[in-house]
């Protein structure tokens, strides 16, 4: 079904999708919700793993079900997968 609407299999799969823009600005789609937040790192939800978003000075800019939107100093983001049997 992806294929005929020209959607990528990860988006039709609910997989996240994180865009960075510079150094600043971290767009996550698909994302579960906040599951922590502080100005050094923002942690989303995800199907299949946790998101968090490492940095200085971070910041909510927007955050609606389908996109959340951070803003600071972003210093890299990494994803935190659930071990098997936990």
């Amino acid at each position: 079904m992806s294929q005929t609407l020209g959607l990528p299999l990860e988006y039709a799969a609910g997989l996240p999708k994180v865009e960075l823009e510079g150094f600043t600005l971290a767009r996550v789609e698909c994302h579960r919700g906040v599951l922590q937040y502080c100005t050094e790192y923002v942690e989303l939800g995800s199907k299949g793993a946790r998101i968090r978003i490492n940095g200085s000075g971070l910041g909510l800019k927007s955050l609606s079900p389908e996109l959340a939107v951070i803003c600071g100093r972003i210093k890299g983001v990494e994803y935190i997968f659930e071990e098997d049997g936990a």
